[in-house]
């Protein structure tokens, strides 16, 4: 292989990735990378952080209603997963937010991308049921179908979020949230 055929390569390798920059293909295997995170300025001078009890997620987690109206503990031992993804199913996903990479990719930053895909301003590129997915994959996992009088058709997650002023670091409240995710029987087809 000659120099010039080396430099051609190159060449069309560079373009490819600049155009996947350019309209934020974020699944071309060249540019996903943190180019695409997303910064927002705090424009509050308060600053929240939730307390959420390692241990007891361990133990406890998720308190479950199963169809047959009896309730049980969904714990990070029944789903088999990491601490990590406990916290983040447990704090994020109950309250349906979704993991990064889909945010990144909704995020409205007046891109060209946006305009070539028609996208309004605000609009989602892509949804996802976050709820949803959390009360699927937990049935799942637990090997559940939605006929099992142990089926479970509700979780709620719930932690003590904690307020502070951002300036001086004192605490202003403590607050109790709770998120809840309920079973949509419509669901049931195509589980």
């Amino acid at each position: 292989m000659n120099q010039r055929t080396v430099t051609r390569i190159l060449l069309v390798y560079w373009l490819i990735g600049l155009v996947a920059v350019v309209l934020r293909i974020d699944r071309f295997p060249l540019t996903w990378a943190p180019m695409y995170s997303v910064f927002t300025p705090r424009k509050s001078e308060v600053m929240m952080t939730n307390h959420i009890d390692k241990k007891r997620l361990k133990t406890h987690g998720f308190r479950a209603t199963q169809r047959d109206g009896t309730t049980r503990w969904v714990s990070q031992r029944d789903l088999n997963v990491r601490s990590s993804s406990m916290r983040r199913m447990y704090n994020r996903r109950a309250a349906g937010g979704g993991s990064a990479p889909y945010n990144h990719l909704n995020h409205d930053s007046g891109t060209i991308d946006r305009w070539l895909w028609g996208l309004e301003p605000g609009e989602h590129f892509e949804y996802v049921d976050w709820k949803r997915r959390l009360i699927v994959s937990v049935n799942k996992t637990l090997g559940l179908e939605p006929a099992s009088p142990q089926f479970i058709v509700r979780l709620e997650a719930s932690w003590e979020r904690y307020v502070f002023h951002l300036e001086s670091r004192e605490q202003l409240e403590s607050v109790f949230v709770e998120h809840v995710v309920e079973w949509d029987e419509a669901w049931n087809q195509d589980y």
